[in-house]
Order: C-alpha cells, then structure tokens, then sequence
C-alpha cells in the first residue's frame, strides 16, 4: 500500500493513559521516519525547508457541539476535504482589488526567532494559501465596505473611525489564523505562536474557520470592539493620541503631572518583528486611508529601543549601549515635559541583573530618583508563559 501516515483520534483523561507515546519518533528536533527508522536530523530538515518546503496533511478535525462543552474530535478519514481552486479564487481577488498576498520579506531576530531557519523567509509563508486567500478577500471587502459606511454616517472622521476598528477587528485574527498558530489543550482554544514575544518552529497547527461564529471567528473578533465602544463611549473627557519619537516630544518643558509607561523589556521581545505579522496585512485595509502610517515595506526598526545583537554585528555590547542610549534619550525627555515635583511610572520586567542595571543607569542619568516599587502579578497561569520555562510571572511597578 502507500507508504503515508495515518492519524488515529484516542481519548484519555491522562497522558500515560494514552495506548502509546506521544513523544515517539521526535527528539531534539530530529524526527524518526516511522517506516524504515531513518532518522532525519534538525540540519536536514532545515535543508529540505529551505529547498522543497515542507506539505500538509490533515490529522484531525475539531468541532463545536451547539448546546454543549467543549469540542468534539474527529478521525480525518470521518470527513472529506476537496481541494478548492485557490489559485483562481486568488487571481480573481487580486484583479478586483489590486492587492497581492504579503510577499515582504520575514526579517527575524536570530535570539527569539526560529522559523527562518527552516526556510520561511517571507511572511506569506507563515499562512497556508487558503489563509492567504480568506485575508486577502476579507482585506478586499473591507475596503469596499468603507465607502458605504462613509454614506450611512454625517462625519467623515466618524466613518473613518468605525472602519478603522472593523479592520483592527479583524486584524486581531493574525493571531490565530495562521499556520503555526496552536491548541491550547486545558481551554481548548487556538492561541498564536507569538505568546511570549518569540516565534518558534512548530511542525503542527490549527487552522480555523473565521466565519464559524465560534471561537477565533471574525464575529467575536467584531464583538470585543464594539464592546470596547461601548465601554469608552461614557467617558466624555477628550484625549489627545500622537504617534512620535520618544526621545523628540513635541510637548512643552513642564506640561504633563505625570508620565506613565511601559518600555521595551531590554532583549526580551522582538516588538517590531513580530509585528511585521500585522502591519502586512494591515497594509491590505488601511493603507490607502493611513499612508503616512504605512508608507515603508515593514514596521520602522533602527530607532527601537530593544537591545538587539544582529543589529550591531552580533556585538552585544554595542547593542547594549545602543539601548541604554535610546532609553536615556527617552526618560530625559519624559523628565523635560514633566511639571516640578512630577511623578514617573514604570512597569518593567527583565529576567537579568544585566536588563536591570541598564534600565536603572538610564533613569539615573536622566535625574530620576525612584521612590518606590511594587511587584505586580502580570501573567496568566498555563498558556505559554510558563514559570518553568524561566519566564516572569510578575512586572515591576
């Protein structure tokens, strides 16, 4: 017969309950062909990554039960699959609305990143081609919704505004809708790979339907923002939002009672890459209306404030420095345009003395005196942030 593996749906309420070892055939990222024993190391696979790319097959389908908890798991063979003619559907959306599937190039941070070693090179690639072609006709059908809401409202920037957030809504999909988004087992909920400010390899994932109405779906995504509407829209105070440098404010000296922050955690995230996920598909939806905000291929990178190595020929003093300068540059100016006697606040969480030292230098520099600290339990239990793994559990406040 052919040689291809088979998936089989088991059910047990404990790991060693299972009728065999889910372990099996992988170990330090080498994998066990399961009909002659080879074994293919991490190199190789890398290789194949980078030359063939790697195919899909289905192990299992998981759906809601209407009426009751949780979710039911059915063996691949139960259910038949038909190819779609995504080749067309995608040419046919891309005549109508000119956009094209997000070809700009996966710029990884060597430290948090691992898929590019395996041959992801653009962000296209980290969705399958029927996520491709769901966004880019969602990205396609906003754009046509917009001029229809401007003629339902009296105010442009009103228009503007609601369209803005149905794209945001939708945005807010990227997390789980792509191919190395993954199962959270004790929910049962999809969650995205960049959890933790990383994006691993990760050899399975869940695709979701974005239109089942159940969870990961457009409709809930839609449901957090009109929820958040509605919670903002009793607070009559009018605030001021501008998007800048934090080391060239355009405030005046003494004009704020206090400045509240949250700053990049030293080496911890890749803010900016991990970012690229969203701006290329926000690109797709607000660009035409927001294009000062979208004018470059990827998010800005040479000012941010992070201490990244492969940014400064693997030097990890220099980079260091590099960040230490930044965030002096940018409590200086948060002192400059706070009154006398104001107060700074900061949450901040770095698992190293040497992460610390830096941001404590920094405010030092800037003429700061900390009076107080608080630790702040900030994480979730379970999910990927996981105090086994070394990962904080708390911020400082």
């Amino acid at each position: 017969g052919k040689k291809q593996v088979a998936f089989e749906v088991v059910e047990a309420r404990t790991e060693n309950a299972l009728s065999f070892d889910p372990q099996l055939g992988s170990k330090g990222g080498n994998a066990t062909c399961p009909f002659c024993g080879t074994v293919a190391d991490s190199n190789y696979l890398k290789e194949v990554g980078h030359v063939a790319g790697y195919g899909l097959q289905l192990m299992a389908v998981m759906a809601i039960r209407p009426g009751k908890k949780g979710k039911l798991y059915l063996g691949c063979n139960e259910v038949i699959f038909n190819d779609l003619p995504l080749d067309g559907r995608m040419k046919s959306i891309e005549a109508r609305s000119g956009l094209k599937p997000p070809d700009e190039p996966l710029e990884a941070n060597p430290r948090s990143f691992d898929v590019q070693r395996y041959g992801f090179s653009k962000w296209r690639m980290a969705f399958t081609n029927r996520q491709v072609v769901t966004h880019l006709a969602v990205a396609a059908n906003l754009r046509d919704a917009l001029p229809e809401i401007q003629k339902l409202s009296s105010s442009t920037e009103q228009a503007l505004a609601v369209y803005t957030c149905t794209a945001l809504a939708f945005s807010r999909l990227v997390t789980q809708h792509n191919a190395f988004a993954f199962l959270h087992s004790g929910r049962e909920t999809i969650e995205g790979p960049w959890g933790d400010g990383k994006f691993p390899m990760s050899w399975d994932f869940v695709e979701a339907n974005l239109f089942s109405g159940s969870g990961a779906s457009f409709h809930n995504a839609l449901q957090w923002a009109t929820a958040a509407y509605a919670m903002l829209s009793d607070i009559s105070v009018a605030c001021n939002v501008t998007r800048g440098n934090a080391k060239l404010l355009s405030h005046p000296d003494g004009f704020f009672d206090c400045v509240i922050t949250d700053p990049p955690y030293y080496d911890s995230v890749s803010y900016s890459n991990l970012s690229d996920a969203y701006y290329v598909w926000l690109k797709q939806t607000l660009g035409g209306s927001y294009p000062e905000h979208f004018a470059t291929e990827l998010t800005p990178k040479k000012t941010e404030a992070i201490m990244a190595a492969y940014r400064h020929g693997n030097d990890k003093e220099n980079a260091s420095a590099a960040y230490e300068s930044m965030m002096l540059g940018s409590l200086s100016e948060a002192r400059r345009v706070l009154k006398p006697g104001g107060l700074l606040a900061i949450v901040y969480a770095h698992k190293t003395t040497l992460g610390w030292a830096t941001l404590v230098d920094a405010l030092r520099g800037s003429g700061f005196i900390i009076d107080e600290a608080w630790p702040l339990d900030t994480e979730m239990k379970g999910g990927r942030k996981k105090t086994d793994k070394a990962m904080l559990a708390s911020s400082i406040f």
